[in-house]
């Protein structure tokens, strides 16, 4: 004969579901196939309940697409930010004249950049 369920786990869809109820909600922690994978997931949330350290599954998963998010947001700045050769050859050409080179060396410079550099890396 089968052993009862401990309180926490039911049967679902053939499926162990594993709930707790945390400051008066009642959360699913999950699914399991087995008996034992339930008691033991049970297990586990009780004990974070008792340390105070239980996040649902709902609020993992929310936590990690807003690192998603802040991630892609992350990258998208760091592209705006980041300068192109074009970009930093003008920087550096304007540098090269505020230090006194004189014009035909920064003709020379532009010219090699158009020529030879901006078209290949840009």
């Amino acid at each position: 004969m089968t052993q009862p369920l401990p309180r926490g786990i039911v049967r679902y869809r053939d499926r162990y579901r594993v709930r707790v109820t945390v400051d008066g909600q009642r959360i699913v922690v999950g699914d399991y196939d087995t008996p034992g994978e339930a008691r033991n997931a049970l297990t586990l949330a009780q004990a974070d309940i008792l340390r105070g350290t239980f996040v649902s599954p709902a609020e993992r998963r929310a936590a990690a697409r807003a690192a998603r998010e802040k991630a892609r947001a992350d990258s998208r700045k760091a592209e705006e930010e980041s300068l192109t050769i074009s970009q930093w050859a003008e920087i550096w050409l304007r540098q090269l004249a505020d230090a006194g080179r004189s014009q035909s060396t920064l003709i020379t410079r532009r010219s090699t950049l158009r020529a030879h550099i901006l078209p290949t890396i840009g």
